[in-house]
This record gives structure tokens, C-alpha cells and sequence, in this order.
């Protein structure tokens, strides 16, 4: 976060409106993450004593609060991260347990109804997946791009499938559309509301030709750079074969495999991406997308930064972005030649013990 002194702060949520029942200034919680798609857990403690603000049980019972995560410095205050209660631990000691989980996991506390979705644009589809969470009583919103890509789905509630499950199988497929859940804070009064966001690709790009507008720079506020390079079982594949279930061996559709021509020796991934896939051609847009993703193994590169002097997340950048990343050469023994590129932040974490870091992680674009 560009500026020192950025204030972190916490606050105890209604899950239900996103009201803010109490902030909770003790709270003890060592790191919170993100990732496109995915949920992410955390643990924390609550202390409590005499001076603990009034109506910290309600704040921290499970699955009917959500404890938010916010940054203030100078210019605005933004929801980091917020997370779900989701089991509460209390003894005869003066410590409350918590554990929570991204707003993500209540995606898959949701079932699919009966849905008919013939030649839809792929985002509409993600969104009519998503206001399926949008009942009395929740606070949920989407927010859905257009997309030129049309997709047919038919869903049935037979299936017992979670919006979740549903929401992995699309994005999963070749071309399919990305999401993420944010959080938007609202004023008079203040609550605190998750954001369902549906876009072909989440983030911004670089313009072409141009510096990318958030760059991770070491030496500078990054203290430390992991690039791991991982061809191992489930990270890497020169042929993907995507299959689904049938009533015998015979039936069971499979799609003709995807194989790409790489200097590697030949290693094949197989999967089934949902039981339900009764298409061959869906079956085969899975196995192009897994393909593209580990032809060449799987490659990441985290940046640690000092939190008060790295890029404000929610500000300079958000998740999905395209950010910069240089290590300069001759001065780091493990990058003789230095490291500088583009990639897309597609998670992160920020860790709050001690002397305050965030790290995004970084794939794709340069590091392909």
C-alpha cells in the first residue's frame, strides 16, 4: 500500500445485510488470501475482555456474521477481505476461536434449481447461476459483463449441484468466463455487501505498448520472489483427456484427446470435469482449456512487498489484473540475468504478523 501508516481494521457484519454490528479492534488473525474462483480460509482469535465492544457474540456467530477486513490510508477505506464465520470455539479462557471462510464457500451451501439456458451469452448464464443467491434475506449482488460467447446449458436440480459446482464446470471450459467475489462498502449507514463478478476475463489488461500501471519492483518494496516451475503429476501434460460418466465403459463419453508439441517427454493428464457432461464437445473445450494451462507446466512467481510501500490492492490493482514485475539483474545470485515481465495477479495474500507484507501471486503472460 503506496504511504505509511495504512490502517487495518476490523468489523463484525449481519451476514444477512452487511449491517456492521461492532468493530473489533482485538481481533488476532495472521493472513488472509485470495484467489480467482476459489475460497479461502483463515483462523483467528478474539480476545475478550472487559473492554471488548458490546455485542462481539452476535458479531462472531457462526454463519450469520462475517468479519471484514479493511484498509485506510489517506485517500479511501477498502474491504481487503472478508470472511464467513463458520465455527466458533469458546471456553472458561479469555480467547474465542474462529474459524472463517471466503464468501465463496456459501456458493456451495446453494443448490441449483430446474435451468434452461439455450444459446445464452456465457455470462449471463454465470449470472442467472449467481442470482440464484440472490433470495430475501441475503445481501448478495451480481455484476455481469457482456460476452459474445453463447452457450447452451440445461440444469436440473435433480443433480443436487451447487451453484459453486456450476460455476467451476463453466469457467473450466475453453474460454469460459472468470469470477471472483468482492466486497462493496456503502455509506449512510455503513454496510458491507459481496459482489458476484462475472466477466470473460476478470481484471484489466496493460494498454498495448504501455507500462502496465502497478509494477512489483525489487530491490524496492519487494522483500522477497519465489518462482517455482512445477511439471509434476497434475501441474503439467502434453495431452489432456476429459471425460464424464456413463452407465458402462462403452458409454461413458470422452473427448478425443488435445495433445501439444513440446520439447517434453510425453505425459498425459485425465479427468473427469463433472459427472453430468453428457457432450463430447463440452468434454473437448475442457481438455483444450486444462491443456493450455499445463502444456507447459505450471509456473507462479510471488512478490513479497512491504505492505505500506508496495501498490495499494483495491486501488493501484485488484485481483485479475495484469502488474509488472522487475528483479534487477546482478544483484540477486538466483536471477544472474534479472526477471522483468507482465503477468496477472490471480491471488494473493497479505500477512499481518510482524512487519506487514502483501504478495500477489503472479501466472501467465510473461511466464507462460
Amino acid at each position: 500500500m503506496a504511504g505509511v501508516g495504512v490502517r487495518l481494521s476490523w468489523s463484525g457484519c449481519d451476514a444477512r445485510t452487511g449491517q456492521v454490528l461492532v468493530e473489533l479492534p482485538d481481533l488476532q488473525c495472521s493472513r488472509v488470501s485470495s484467489l480467482i474462483a476459489a475460497t479461502t480460509t483463515t483462523q483467528a482469535s478474539l480476545p475478550v475482555w472487559d473492554q471488548t465492544p458490546p455485542g462481539w457474540v452476535a458479531a462472531t456467530k457462526p454463519w450469520a456474521s462475517v468479519l471484514v477486513l479493511s484498509a485506510t490510508d489517506d485517500d479511501a477505506t477498502v474491504p481487503l477481505w472478508a470472511g464467513m464465520v463458520t465455527r466458533r470455539r469458546r471456553g472458561l479462557g479469555s480467547a474465542v476461536e474462529l474459524s472463517l471462510s471466503s464468501a465463496e464457500a456459501h456458493l456451495d451451501r446453494v443448490y441449483v434449481p430446474d435451468l434452461d439456458l439455450a444459446d445464452q451469452p456465457q455470462t449471463t448464464i454465470a449470472a442467472r447461476l449467481g442470482q440464484v443467491m440472490v433470495r430475501p434475506g441475503s445481501p448478495w449482488q451480481v455484476d455481469a459483463g457482456t460476452s459474445a460467447v453463447r452457450r447452451d446449458r440445461h440444469y436440473r436440480d435433480a443433480s443436487d449441484a451447487t451453484v459453486g459446482d456450476r460455476l467451476g464446470e463453466l469457467s473450466s471450459v475453453q474460454g469460459g468466463p472468470e469470477w471472483v467475489v468482492t466486497w462493496r462498502r456503502t455509506t449512510d449507514p455503513v454496510r458491507y455487501v459481496p459482489v458476484l463478478v462475472v466477466r470473460d476475463r476478470v481484471g484489466a489488461s496493460r494498454l498495448a505498448g504501455l507500462r502496465p500501471a502497478t509494477v512489483f519492483e525489487a530491490p524496492g518494496p519487494v522483500v522477497a520472489a519465489d518462482l517455482v516451475e512445477d511439471y509434476g503429476q497434475g501441474y503439467g501434460a502434453t495431452t489432456c483427456t476429459a471425460v464424464s460418466t456413463g452407465v458402462d465403459e462403452e458409454d461413458r463419453p470422452q473427448a478425443s484427446r488435445s495433445v501439444a508439441v513440446t520439447d517434453r517427454l510425453p505425459a498425459e493428464y485425465r479427468w473427469c470435469p463433472s459427472t453430468s457432461i453428457t457432450s463430447v464437445a463440452t468434454l473437448a473445450q475442457h481438455a483444450s482449456r486444462a491443456l493450455q494451462s499445463v502444456a507447459e507446466g505450471t509456473v507462479s512467481l510471488t512478490m513479497t512487498a512491504n505492505l505500506d510501500a508496495a501498490p495499494r490492492l483495491g486501488v493501484d490493482w485488484s485481483l485479475g489484473d495484469e502488474v509488472g514485475y522487475v528483479v534487477q539483474p546482478g544483484v540477486f545470485p538466483a536471477f544472474p540475468d534479472g526477471l522483468s515481465g507482465v503477468s496477472r495477479a490471480v491471488g494473493w495474500e497479505v500477512d499481518l504478523t510482524g512487519a506487514r507484507t502483501i504478495t500477489p501471486v503472479l501466472a501467465g503472460g510473461d511466464l507462460s
